[in-house]
């Protein structure tokens, strides 16, 4: 009687912890990784990781949606509001994952080989240089003889406008990895 009292103590005791565990410290250390990349995402394969943790975070979201059994929404239409929850979760999955595809992302994962063998594209002249910032992000692309290239290396517009540059990126996303300049 004793021993199975302890032990549905053990139990009542693992119940309580498991409900009140507060931090899971694994979560909190790829939130960390994360936002890490985001700030570094000047260096080409830091963009690379940060691209691919948002397209596994969205399959993830879609696979939760999918194969969670519970949904702990206890109030009336608890049935309705679960599905309308799901398919909500399952459309960010699917949207997500179709937007990925579509603005261009797949060229940086294309362009891994070309950056690790340091297989960059070549091209020489006068630079245009384009910055837009948006809600404090600042985007810049450069326009050399007809190419347009993406720059996460931000210049100064006015001190490289019209200068000769050469600029060295990569073939499939035209992402710039290094830049040299003449007077």
């Amino acid at each position: 009687m004793r021993q199975q009292q302890d032990l549905s103590n053990f139990y009542e005791n693992l119940k309580y912890e498991r409900r009140n565990h507060n931090g899971k410290p694994y979560q909190w250390v790829i939130l960390g990784i994360y936002i890490a990349l985001m700030m570094f995402n000047n260096h080409f394969w830091c963009y690379v990781l940060w691209w691919a943790m948002t397209f596994i975070g969205l399959v993830a979201i879609g696979f939760v949606a999918i194969l969670k059994k519970k949904l702990y929404l206890k109030q009336p239409f608890y049935h309705l509001k679960a599905f309308l929850v799901r398919v909500s979760l399952v459309g960010v999955s699917v949207g997500g994952v179709v937007l990925f595809t579509q603005i261009g992302v797949l060229n940086y994962f294309l362009d891994i080989p070309h950056y690790l063998k340091e297989n960059h594209e070549i091209v020489k002249g006068r630079a245009g240089i384009h910055t837009s910032s948006t809600r404090g992000y600042i985007s810049q692309y450069l326009t050399i003889q007809g190419e347009r290239l993406e720059n996460r290396q931000i210049l100064d517009d006015e001190a490289f406008e019209g200068k000769v540059l050469e600029v060295h990126y990569l073939p499939e996303s035209k992402y710039v990895v290094e830049i040299w300049y003449w007077d």
